[in-house]
């Protein structure tokens, strides 16, 4: 006996319902190789949004309208910080651009009317090259010997955290300094460099490990496994309160080493480069100059103090 489908039914078939077109989201981008974290990302963020969507009875996505999008932006902005209500209109923006595409333009997207909630994108300093410093000079027991290269090579290379707990030794070369990253953000290869006094501490260390191979983890834990994200918060963690210091995020290391770099005479167009970003944009948010920052750059760069 041939069932017969209701009009609501048969329309959320041919144009997809919210979860299904989610679903599909979310594995057009595991497709295209994204890390583990950003599909994170993008499964929570658009759960919320289901969420929402399931408590107005909203099923098919050619119902969901700006002022629904823009209701629920509002909704959040009483339970979330603004960078995290950014982050979530973020991840609808991509969900309705790609169904967008995936129709050939003809779906009319709702996201287009709704303007991006404002927020604040000062860049914060991370953590001081000083506080490093005092970081590794408190290495004093447990695994010294680790932890000492460790802080000076999250700090030396600007590496992201995922990006650095992923390095086997063969991705380091000891003589030059040059770290191939294999699957950065957006599972793009670059390279980047450590420097000699951190290499120096990074061989003492591998010397100290037994029954080594090229597709080795470069960083272990005290049983030779290969040190979790979590692992590695805990060092950071551990080693800070040693030194007496407030505790830093991961990713302030790599602020430390955008801004330390600038300082330094590095160039923002390889600045950018060694981050592993695609342009400029991003790497505004790590340089918070001070004034004296900007005045010392001035003095070394003036145009005509150069020609007289």
């Amino acid at each position: 006996m041939e069932t017969k489908l209701s009009n609501q039914r048969i329309q959320q078939i041919v144009y997809g319902t919210i979860r299904n077109v989610v679903n599909g989201f979310i594995l057009e981008r595991q497709s295209r190789g994204l890390s583990k974290r950003t599909i994170s990302y993008y499964i929570e963020k658009l759960n919320y949004f289901c969420e929402y969507l399931d408590g107005l009875d909203v099923v098919d996505i050619r119902e969901i309208s700006p002022e629904i999008i823009r209701q629920y932006l509002f909704q959040l902005s009483n339970s979330h910080t603004p960078g995290g209500v950014h982050a979530i209109f973020r991840a609808i923006r991509a969900l309705f651009n790609w169904w967008e595409f995936e129709n050939d333009g003809d779906f009319k997207n709702p996201i287009k009317k709704v303007s991006a909630p404002k927020f604040r994108t000062e860049p914060l300093p991370g953590i001081s090259i000083q506080d490093v410093i005092k970081m590794v000079d408190a290495c004093k027991s447990g695994m010294a010997i680790r932890d000492k290269p460790l802080l000076l090579t999250l700090a030396d290379t600007g590496l992201r955290a995922s990006e650095f707990i992923s390095l086997d030794i063969q991705d380091i070369d000891l003589i030059t300094g040059l770290i191939s990253v294999k699957h950065g953000k957006g599972n793009k290869p670059r390279v980047v460099y450590v420097g000699r006094k951190c290499r120096q501490m990074i061989k003492r260390y591998l010397k100290s490990r037994e029954n080594l191979h090229l597709n080795s983890p470069l960083w272990v834990t005290n049983e030779g496994e290969r040190i979790s994200f979590a692992g590695l918060r805990e060092i950071v963690r551990r080693r800070a309160n040693n030194a007496g210091i407030k505790q830093p995020g991961l990713h302030d290391f790599r602020r430390c080493f955008a801004i330390t770099m600038l300082r330094n005479g590095c160039d923002l167009i390889t600045l950018s480069r060694l981050m592993g970003h695609s342009g400029l944009e991003v790497l505004k948010r790590y340089l918070a100059l001070s004034k004296s920052d900007i005045e010392d750059i001035y003095r070394t760069t003036s145009p005509i103090d150069h020609q007289y």
